[in-house]
């Protein structure tokens, strides 16, 4: 997730920056002092391009790093010290996990995020943040009767892979229950509930499509049912698939924030970074 003004490296509210959602295969592993650099670039020799960094200087406050789990199975103690230890490990703070619900109930869309968030929590205290996102309401509340979406692609106008309007307040409801049933599982709070995992993006599994009137309509839905909560949890959106859609395409975040109301459940202003890129380059274009 990340914040209006830029990319960066991390997630952060609205004026910190952010990565996408979840973690993957996306570039070259780092290596160290000694390994391969792009370009012609020679260690320790200034060029045109370099950055400098000044510790005096703040200009964002970076909340931390993480991962999603979702899908996962199971977690080892192993792989949670790797992943979660500050000292052992590479000390994650950040979790994403994933809302199942095609049964009509909400439950964990793979176990590990009850043992990652463990993790998390005893070895990160309150630096550790969990954040839950789904992927489609129930087939009964969707226009096209089904928890997958139809075309493999960008939602469109005429997209039917949508929740219906008569919907709006059983599907809240519903997402509104997964943090008392998380910390019945976890012992963990959650921060935030993703309104919908990429609005914009009607694959061949789970999804809903949602333009940028139908994403704001909704979260003036859910947002107050998850403020009533104790503790309160803040609405995480629009978690666009393109980041070009985020401030301009779709229009997600602009639209959010233009809305008094909707703007007031919202804090992690969240986008995902699978659009906007070619082979082998990861560059985020200006939000």
């Amino acid at each position: 997730s990340g914040g209006q003004p830029g990319a960066g490296g991390a997630s952060g509210g609205r004026s910190g920056s952010g990565v996408s959602s979840a973690t993957g295969g996306d570039g070259p592993s780092a290596g160290g002092s000694t390994g391969t650099y792009a370009g012609t670039k020679t260690p320790g020799t200034a060029q045109t391009g370099d950055i400098t960094v000044d510790p005096g200087k703040t200009y964002q406050v970076v909340d931390g790093f993480g991962l999603a789990d979702v899908w996962q199975g199971s977690s080892s103690t192993a792989m949670q010290t790797l992943l979660w230890d500050p000292v052992n490990g590479i000390g994650l703070t950040l979790l994403r996990v994933g809302i199942e619900s095609t049964s009509g109930k909400c439950a964990m869309m793979g176990n590990a995020g009850i043992a990652d968030g463990q993790a998390c929590l005893k070895l990160n205290g309150k630096d550790c943040k969990v954040w839950a996102a789904p992927w489609s309401p129930p087939a009964s509340m969707k226009n096209n009767g089904n928890v997958n979406g139809t075309s493999n692609g960008g939602c469109s106008a005429s997209a039917t892979s949508t929740l219906k309007t008569d919907s709006y307040d059983a599907w809240a409801t519903l997402l509104a229950a997964f943090p008392a049933y998380y910390k019945q599982q976890s012992g963990v709070d959650l921060v935030a509930i993703s309104a919908q995992n990429e609005p914009d993006w009607n694959p061949n599994y789970e999804a809903c499509c949602y333009d940028k009137t139908q994403m704001v309509n909704f979260i003036k839905v859910l947002g107050p049912k998850l403020a009533a909560l104790a503790p309160p949890v803040k609405v995480l959106a629009a978690e666009p698939d393109n980041w070009s859609n985020l401030w301009s395409g779709d229009n997600y975040g602009t639209a959010i924030l233009a809305d008094a109301t909707a703007s007031s459940f919202v804090e992690p202003i969240a986008v995902h970074d699978y659009g906007s890129t070619s082979a082998g380059t990861y560059g985020r274009p200006t939000p």
